[in-house]
Parts: structure tokens; C-alpha cells; sequence
């Protein structure tokens, strides 16, 4: 066993569960902050430039969530070989995240002017959502070795340096973003593409301050391990597909929203990154769960498994009741932050007072997923996935043909209604054996 490691304890008691999760949360807290920061700096260049980031929302979300996906398989692997007093090499995690980035860059790459043709965007426009986009590529190669390192760091029960490194991200591209998007001194503006740059420069900053920091990571064993890297992606495949599905659900929905004028898709880029926001809360809560769940499952400490879900789900609804609460009574002041247009505010406001409800439903899909993955039924987990997002898809179309931009927002409500049941169906065994 790797000595450096930390064992879970065997009583995960409310307070380590809380204390985790706070680490994790504050992180995705900074990560969401160097998110807007990007949105409400662009959005001082005009209205195209609004529009652009708009619509690269769902691939940052794409990339994103493979990530995390990836990353939570590799925390499950780690969490069950340290119960099984084994280690992993963690640069086999960092190469196969590499490879995901070569993927999507190859998929990106080949189906260019389909992806335009099909969002129905001018070119001018798009033109600027690739210039982003490749200046962002070598940002998002080092998120791949972030998200690698820290996933190891979770799966060993280190959760501190995750706040640490997206505290670096958000306070370095923070500084970043002014001066590289408008230009400071014998610094030019480069524009959006500026932003691009901040955040890259800031990811990998922060990646270097883990990599030294992280003294419980053992390099001294081979680097490459194909049975690792085998695991990783059997059993990381499963979840990726089913997050791909939802920067799709966001394409079609900006392709639904390009159909109905450039102010409900402006509309859905800003209600789509707070939607991100919040969906981040949950993968906060997963990531600390999941290992968790590992753990008491390889044990068999039916206690600990029961106090993991009872935590997490009284913590998801009293965050979905603050959330719903707060953005009720202050999305219009937020909105206006970003946008003076009375479209586009309109909308962006009904969108953010109608589709956070749908998380008093989600919740209990990102536990109940947690738990499938946990027990290793990624399969089930993708199955869901598929099955979901295809209702959200096709509700969305239908609704948004009948009512518009409120059709749209109303799909997720049924989706995220859906998404709870199938969750309950598939793992009825399981809640029956603990209760």
C-alpha cells in the first residue's frame, strides 16, 4: 500500500461528511466564479460577443463534465484499492485524461461547419466561438491533469488542496480577465480571446501548485499502468456518456432559442451558466459521497451507507430551498449585472425562476447515480442518462414549438420529474436492503 495515502476512517461520521463536502463546495464555489467572471467581462465587449459566449457555454460544459465524470471513476478506483490497502500511479490518470481532450479536439476538429450548420449561427459569430475555443485548448488539456490529480487527491480522502487549487484558478484568472480582455499598458485587448487566455494561464498555475504540493501523490511507481487506465475508462465511459447528453440538451436548446430570436439565446446562455452554477453544488456533493458509498460498500458498513444518503439529501433540499428563495427575489439585479437588454433580461429572469425547482427532483438523480457508481452499475447509470435526456430533448422541442422560450424552461421540471423515478426504479433492491 502506498504509506502516504490516508485510509478513510471506518466511521464516516456527519462532521467528516460535512467537512468534505465544504472543501469540495468552496472549490466549485471558486471554479462557478472563474466561470461568471469570463461571462460578465465578455459581456462589456457587446452584444455579439454576449452572443458568442452564449453559445460556447455547452462545450465548456462538455469538456467540464467528461472531466469530472472521468475523474469520479478514477476517485472510485483509488477509494476501493486503498480499502484494499493497493495503490495507483497517478499519472495514468493525468495521460488518460489526455487522451478525452485528444477526442473531443479530433471531434471538434471534423465536424466544424456541421456544428454551425445545425446551431444555425451566422458566421461572424461562429468565427469568434472558434477563435475562443482554440485559444481555451491549451487550458483545457491542463483542466485534464487538474481534474486528474484531484480526483486521486479525493479518492484518497484529501480534500483541501481541491479549495486550494480552484481558489488559485478563480483568484489568478480573476486578475487575468480585465487585463487580457480589454488590454492594460504595452498589454493589447485581445478581446474574448483574452479570456481564453486568462483562464488557460490560470489552470495551469494551479495544476503546477498541486503537482508540488501534493507530497500523498506517489510518483514512484511506474507511470503508466494499462489495467488502470482500462478501469478508468470501463468505468468512466458510462457516466461520460450520459454527461454528453447534457451540453446536447443545452445545444438544442440554443438551437431552439436561434430559432426564436438572438435574445432568447443570449437568454439561455446567461440561464444556462447559473444553471451550471448550481448543477456544480451537486457534483460537490457526489464527488465527496461517491468514495464514501466505495468505501462502506466494500466493508459492508451498512450504517456509514445510510448516514452518507441521509446527510446528502437533507443537504441537497435545504441548498435547492436557498437557491429557489434567492433567485426569486434577486434574478432580475443579478441579470441586470450582465445585460441592459429588456428582452433578454425578461427571459433570462423566467428561465431562472422556473428551472431551479427541477433540482428538488435532480437531486435525488445525482445521489441515487452517486450510488450506482459507487456499487460499479455505471451501465445503469448511463442507461438513465440516455433515457432522460431523450425526454428532455424531445419535450423540448415539442414545448418550445407550443410556448415558445417558456416551453423550454418548463422541460426541465419534467425531465428532472423523470430523472427521480427512473433513479428510484433501478435502485429499489438496494434501497430495500438497507431499510
Amino acid at each position: 500500500m502506498n504509506n502516504e495515502a490516508m485510509p478513510l476512517p471506518k466511521a464516516l461520521s456527519r462532521s467528516r461528511l460535512l467537512k468534505g463536502w465544504a472543501y469540495q463546495y468552496l472549490g466549485i464555489l471558486c471554479l462557478s466564479s472563474f466561470l461568471f467572471a469570463d461571462f460578465y467581462f465578455i459581456a462589456r465587449l457587446g452584444f455579439e460577443a454576449l452572443t458568442a459566449i452564449s453559445i460556447i457555454s455547452p462545450a465548456l460544459l462538455l469538456v467540464l463534465t467528461l472531466f469530472l465524470r472521468f475523474g469520479t471513476a478514477n476517485t472510485v478506483i483509488v477509494a476501493q484499492n486503498l480499502a484494499a490497502e493497493k495503490s495507483r500511479p497517478v499519472g495514468t490518470s493525468i495521460l488518460s485524461m489526455s487522451f478525452v481532450m485528444i477526442g473531443l479536439t479530433a471531434f471538434w476538429a471534423l465536424f466544424y461547419d456541421n456544428i454551425r450548420n445545425w446551431l444555425g449561427i451566422d458566421r461572424p459569430t461562429w468565427e469568434m466561438v472558434n477563435g475562443y475555443l482554440i485559444f481555451i485548448l491549451p487550458g483545457l488539456i491542463g483542466l485534464g491533469g487538474l481534474t486528474a490529480t484531484l480526483s486521486h487527491a479525493r479518492g484518497l480522502g484529501h480534500h483541501s488542496i481541491i479549495f486550494e487549487a480552484m481558489a488559485i484558478v478563480a483568484a489568478t484568472n480573476l486578475v487575468l480577465d480585465p487585463i487580457l480582455i480589454f488590454g492594460l499598458g504595452p498589454i493589447v485587448a485581445y478581446g474574448i480571446n483574452g479570456a481564453a487566455i486568462a483562464s488557460g494561464t490560470a489552470i495551469w498555475f494551479s495544476l503546477a501548485y498541486v503537482l508540488a504540493k501534493g507530497s500523498f501523490f506517489s510518483f514512484r511507481s511506474k507511470i503508466w499502468d494499462l489495467g488502470y487506465c482500462k478501469e478508468i475508462f470501463y468505468l468512466g465511459t458510462p457516466l461520460a456518456l450520459m454527461s454528453a447528453l447534457v451540453p446536447l440538451r443545452d445545444l438544442v436548446a440554443i438551437q431552439n432559442g436561434s430559432q426564436l430570436a438572438q435574445e432568447a439565446l443570449v437568454a439561455l446562455g446567461i440561464g444556462q451558466r447559473f444553471d451550471l452554477g448550481i448543477q456544480l453544488f451537486f457534483f460537490a456533493v457526489v464527488s465527496v459521497i461517491t468514495p464514501s458509498i466505495a468505501f462502506s460498500h466494500k466493508k459492508i458498513l451498512k450504517a456509514d451507507l445510510l448516514n452518507t444518503l441521509t446527510f446528502s439529501t437533507k443537504l441537497s433540499l435545504i441548498y435547492v430551498l436557498v437557491v429557489v428563495t434567492l433567485l426569486s427575489v434577486f434574478s432580475g439585479d443579478i441579470v441586470s449585472l450582465i445585460t441592459d437588454e429588456t428582452q433578454v433580461k425578461r427571459l433570462t429572469k423566467y428561465f431562472l425562476l422556473i428551472v431551479p425547482w427541477s433540482y428538488l427532483f435532480f437531486f435525488a438523480m445525482y445521489i441515487g447515480n452517486a450510488w450506482l457508481t459507487a456499487i460499479g452499475q455505471t451501465r445503469t447509470v448511463a442507461l438513465i442518462g440516455v433515457m432522460t435526456m431523450l425526454v428532455q430533448i424531445t419535450s423540448m422541442q415539442l414545448l418550445s414549438k407550443w410556448y415558445d422560450f417558456q416551453g423550454i424552461a418548463w422541460s426541465y421540471l419534467i425531465t428532472g420529474f423523470l430523472s427521480m423515478c427512473l433513479v428510484g426504479y433501478f435502485l429499489r433492491a438496494e434501497i430495500k436492503a438497507l431499510i
